[in-house]
């Protein structure tokens, strides 16, 4: 996990308003105490970070870019990308656009990102392209693919039981 996560996220526990369990206390703490984070524990982070922040503080901190919706725990392979790579460059930027304050929620930085991926957003453009390096072709067809993937699994979920329904080879 990136260093000015670990960062981010001690800021965000230690100024919380709000209790939390013995276990969230716990998880985050395994959080912080590792680089190596596990899938369940960023989940679980996920749930904690919904009940004692406030909903931008978890977008940005989630990279939450819209295009798998609104629920954070769908964003947690946003982790793992390092800053060098293009997708890491992505989700630096995003992170970047809400603390700037130009987005404030998954479903504007959506339209935001399509009006740049689409050529049709000339004025603010120019910060998340200087951030991603001239790289937006490349991320646009990657969030694309992302979007396309989560909906596969449900196609091929109906065609599999209609495959196997009596009556079909």
């Amino acid at each position: 996990m990136d260093p000015h996560l670990h960062q981010d996220l001690l800021h965000i526990w230690t100024l919380r308003s709000k209790h939390a369990t013995l276990d969230e206390q716990h998880c985050v703490e395994r959080i912080l105490g590792r680089d190596n984070v596990r899938s369940s524990d960023l989940i679980k982070l996920a749930s904690i970070l919904q009940k004692i922040s406030d909903p931008k503080t978890v977008y940005e901190f989630f990279t939450m870019d819209g295009y798998q919706g609104e629920d954070p725990k769908k964003y947690i392979d946003l982790f793992r990308y390092e800053a060098e790579e293009a997708r890491g460059k992505h989700v630096q930027a995003v992170r970047q656009l809400y603390r700037s304050g130009v987005c404030t929620s998954p479903h504007e930085c959506r339209s935001f990102l399509e009006s740049i991926f689409e050529g049709t957003c000339p004025e603010s453009r120019d910060g998340y392209v200087e951030s991603v390096q001239e790289q937006v072709a490349e991320i646009a067809e990657w969030r694309r693919e992302q979007q396309t993937k989560k909906k596969r699994p449900l196609e091929t979920k109906e065609e599999s039981v209609k495959k196997s329904a009596p009556g079909n080879p």
